[in-house]
């Protein structure tokens, strides 16, 4: 009996050292629960085409949502979306920006109030004009510079640039003028990680424009030249934390009897030299780089080659160190109402798009270690996950 009694307490033992740890609150104190997100996400919902958008703000986990600013009814004769870009943040996180039909809006979390950012007044080819805001502004480093990019007159495709425009009433400034009239505009400008640069550019019709300003210095940079081949199908780019090179991303789209690249280009600010970095063959926008300079997240057309009008995506991350690329969404919808961003972590994002078997467009938060994807806010679309 003495031994048996023994055996009994040895098993005892042993299987509370297997059982995971459990621990208890001090007495008056909470247990602890898992770390929340930081930040929050700006995103609009409603009806872009008709009764108009919604912009809204919403806890990570998408449970505590508040409504900025109400619907418009959209009365654009070309029948396009009222609202023409993602609400960007500031550096301070209290503030949004983002493009409604020909203005430039911006709404402050300390006040509670929405403005219209008045634009620059200028002489044009087609006579004084005020700019047609275009793309997808951006913030400086300070919180009250915007900069955007566009055309000057309403009326017709005219001389545009990009500016540079004050939240607080002081004269606005072009940093690039206009290349072509007709098609490509400064639409996407982008600041470096550290804020020495920033650069902007698209292209359209066969014609492209990128330029790299020398943020902290006040000047363009000298740079090399990027290859006709690669700059009459850019989509998108971003700079890098080194100061001396950009990814471009292309198309495969087909103009005059000769197809895009493709695939994502590394190329030297200084030197000009480019070189194919990734995914040959397939059409890739959308390039986001985590705020650690660790990841990054693109979208890449499924099927490879020629682009055939089909906004069926992959979206791919891939790990600067290792090299190595995974797929995280295998399959999803994606047009110009989406997009995709990072959280401050630099391990989670989100994106919107449309599931493939048709509907709404939605907005899921993926983490980029585990894969784990959890869908946050149904019926919404150009979500940004702000700073901070």
């Amino acid at each position: 009996m003495k031994n048996s009694s023994r055996i009994k307490i040895v098993l005892l033992a042993v299987a509370a050292l297997a059982l995971p740890a459990i621990t208890f609150a001090a007495p008056g104190q909470k247990a602890k629960s898992p770390k929340p997100l930081p930040g929050r996400i700006s995103f609009f919902a409603g009806d872009p085409y008709g009764e108009g958008s919604e912009l809204w703000i919403c806890s990570p986990d998408g449970l505590n949502k508040k409504e900025l600013v109400g619907k418009e009814a959209n009365d654009d004769p070309d029948g396009r979306a009222d609202v023409r870009s993602p609400a960007v943040w500031n550096s301070t996180g209290r503030r949004l920006a983002w493009i409604h039909g020909y203005d430039l809006r911006s709404f402050d979390l300390s006040t509670g109030k929405e403005s219209v950012i008045p634009l620059p007044k200028t002489k044009s080819q087609d006579g004084p004009g005020l700019l047609n805001p275009s793309g997808t502004p951006a913030w400086d480093q300070s919180g009250k510079w915007i900069l955007t990019g566009g055309l000057i007159s309403q009326e017709a495709d005219s001389d545009g640039g990009l500016w540079q425009i004050s939240v607080e009433g002081k004269p606005p400034r072009m940093l690039f003028p206009a290349v072509d009239a007709d098609g490509a505009m400064y639409d996407n400008p982008k600041l470096s990680q550290n804020g020495r640069y920033l650069a902007a550019g698209s292209s359209m019709d066969e014609s492209g424009v990128f330029q790299v300003y020398d943020w902290q210095n006040q000047h363009p940079l000298k740079r090399g030249n990027i290859p006709d081949r690669i700059l009459s199908y850019l989509t998108d780019f971003v700079l890098l934390p080194n100061n001396k090179s950009a990814l471009l991303s292309c198309n495969t789209i087909f103009f005059n009897e000769k197809p895009g690249p493709g695939g994502i280009w590394k190329w030297d600010i200084r030197t000009g030299k480019i070189r194919r970095f990734l995914e040959k063959g397939r059409e890739v926008n959308q390039l986001e780089l985590s705020p650690d300079g660790k990841l990054l997240i693109y979208m890449a057309n499924i099927v490879r080659g020629v682009y055939r009008l089909s906004n069926l995506k992959q979206i791919c991350v891939y790990n600067m160190a290792t090299g190595t690329s995974r797929i995280l969404v295998k399959s999803i919808y994606i047009d110009y109402l989406d997009t995709i961003s990072w959280a401050p972590d630099s391990r989670h994002f989100v994106f919107s798009g449309t599931p493939e078997g048709g509907g709404r467009h939605h907005i899921w938060m993926v983490d980029a270690l585990t894969e784990e994807k959890k869908l946050i806010i149904e019926h919404g679309w150009r979500p940004v996950w702000s700073p901070r």
